[in-house]
C-alpha cells in the first residue's frame, strides 16, 4: 500500500537558530529510500512556499502543506488554498502599528511586513533564512492574498496581548522559546490541509505518517495514521503523539522510520 509522509521543517528537519541548517544525511537517505519504495513525501509547514529555505524547497518532496494548511499542492499544483479575510487583516495591522509589533503576511510567493527596512525586521528575517527579496512593505491591504500570518512582539509580556486582542480572528500558536507567533484562519490548521489533501487525492490516513515538534502540529500528528514527536518537541505534543523518537539533532526522522520498520537500520 503507498505510505504518505508529513515532515514538519523547523524543529524537525532543521534547527536553523542552533546551526542545522540543512536536512543530516541520515535524514536525507531515509526519505530518498520512502520514496524509492513508492511512497509520497509531502513538508508540513507553518511557513509560506516562498519563505521555505532552500534545502528544503530543492529537496524532491512530492509537494507541501504551507501555510499551516492553509495553502496545499501536490506535484506543484495547487489542491486547496483558503485566504485570510480583509477584516482580520485589518485588525491584525491596527494592532501591531498601536505596540510596534513586526508582523509578516504571507502569500504563496511574497511577504508584506511593516517595514523592510526596519533592523528587527531584517534581524528576523536572516536568522530565519527569509528572502529579503520576497518581503514587501509597500502594498494595498484591499488586495493582497495571504493564507497566514507571523507577529513578532519585543518582550514576554506582549505574548498575552496579541491573543487578548486577535483570538477572535485568528487560531494562534506561539512558536516554541520565541518571541514569535502564527496567526492561522481560524479553523485551518496542518490537520485540516492535510485532511483535504488525502480526500483529494483519495490517500488513506491509515497509511499516513506525521512528524513534528511544535504547537502548530498537534493537528496534524491527529489527522494521520501515525503522529510521531520530535525528542526536542513540546510536552502536549509529545502526550498525543503514538511515538516519540530522537531529537532533530539526532536523526530522530530515520531514527523513527527504522523503528517502525519503514527502512532498514
Amino acid at each position: 500500500m503507498k505510505k504518505i509522509f508529513f515532515f514538519d521543517i523547523d524543529g524537525t528537519l532543521l534547527d536553523t537558530p542552533k546551526g542545522l541548517t540543512m536536512i543530516s544525511q541520515k535524514n536525507q537517505e531515509a526519505i530518498l529510500a520512502l520514496k524509492k519504495q513508492g511512497h509520497a513525501t509531502f513538508i508540513a509547514t507553518g511557513r509560506t512556499k516562498s519563505f521555505i529555505v532552500k534545502p528544503i524547497r530543492e529537496f524532491p518532496f512530492d509537494g507541501f502543506v504551507t501555510c499551516n494548511g492553509a495553502y496545499v499542492e501536490y506535484l506543484g499544483k495547487c489542491v486547496y488554498k483558503k485566504a485570510i479575510e480583509i477584516e482580520a487583516i485589518k485588525a491584525l495591522v491596527t494592532f501591531c502599528e498601536q505596540y510596534d509589533f513586526d508582523y509578516y503576511l504571507e502569500s504563496y510567493d511574497t511577504i508584506y511586513v511593516n517595514n523592510v527596512q526596519k533592523d528587527s525586521v531584517v534581524e528576523f528575517a536572516l536568522r530565519w533564512e527569509m528572502d529579503q527579496d520576497i518581503m514587501v512593505d509597500d502594498f494595498d491591504i484591499e488586495k493582497i492574498e495571504t493564507y497566514i500570518a507571523m507577529i513578532k512582539v519585543n518582550e514576554e509580556k506582549d505574548i498575552d496581548k496579541v491573543y487578548e486582542a486577535l483570538s477572535d480572528y485568528y487560531d494562534i500558536s506561539r512558536h516554541p522559546n520565541q518571541l514569535s507567533l502564527d496567526l492561522n484562519i481560524r479553523g485551518e490548521n496542518k490537520g485540516t490541509g492535510i485532511t483535504h489533501l488525502l480526500h483529494t487525492l483519495q490517500w488513506s490516513k491509515e497509511a499516513s505518517y506525521a512528524f513534528g515538534d511544535g504547537n502548530n502540529d498537534l493537528e496534524m500528528i491527529e489527522a494521520v495514521g501515525c503522529g510521531i514527536a520530535m525528542g526536542n518537541a513540546v510536552a502536549p505534543l509529545k502526550q498525543r503523539a503514538k511515538m516519540v523518537t530522537t531529537d532533530v539533532h539526532h536523526d530522530g526522522v530515520a531514527e523513527a522510520l527504522k523503528e517502525l520498520g519503514l527502512i532498514k537500520k
